[in-house]
């Protein structure tokens, strides 16, 4: 157990874990994972994404996209969110490797899902652009392709083979 040195109450703070509503705030995505949905039929997009300016930078917040799910309107408004924030980083063509994302400056701006069934409010992206508001040079008007295909069992490898030994002997060569 390590003592705090003080007496802290938490009832006194101000929480701030909410990101303010309507301003755009430049961030990028700094880890990415496809876990399955609650039901083990789908698949979630994790992005975790860091404030790069704004009121808080360093703010991390976590976007949720179902990226595959059996409801055809969570899967519709998850792919649209995804294609959004591929506009907004300039990516075109196939997205099969979310690791394309990382890194890419865009703005994001933010709304406040309120508390609802015994989960607390929390804030959620409502729109993304490019940083400062116009789509970057490499997009040119092309339209990027997203295809999301549920992902495929690991394919075995054959084990490595022992390299070819040169003819004869090392004291003969």
């Amino acid at each position: 157990m390590a003592q705090l040195g003080m007496a802290f109450d938490p009832n006194v703070v101000p929480k701030d874990d909410l990101t303010p509503e309507g301003a755009w705030i430049t961030m990028q995505v700094v880890a990415q994972s496809v876990e399955a949905t609650k039901a083990g039929d789908g698949q979630i997009l994790v992005l975790r994404m860091q404030a790069l300016d704004g009121p808080i930078p360093g703010k991390v917040h976590f976007e949720r996209l179902n990226i595959i799910n059996k409801n055809a309107t969570a899967q519709s408004i998850a792919q649209r969110a995804l294609r959004n924030l591929c506009d907004s980083i300039g990516h075109v063509g196939m997205l099969a490797d979310s690791d394309v994302l990382h890194g890419k400056p865009f703005q994001a701006k933010f709304k406040t899902q309120a508390a609802s069934g015994g989960y607390d409010a929390r804030s959620q992206v409502s729109a993304y652009q490019a940083v400062g508001g116009v789509a970057p040079a490499s997009f040119a008007g092309q339209q990027p392709q997203i295809v999301v295909t549920p992902a495929a069992q690991p394919a075995q490898q054959p084990a490595p083979q022992p390299a070819a030994r040169p003819a004869g002997t090392p004291w003969g060569r």
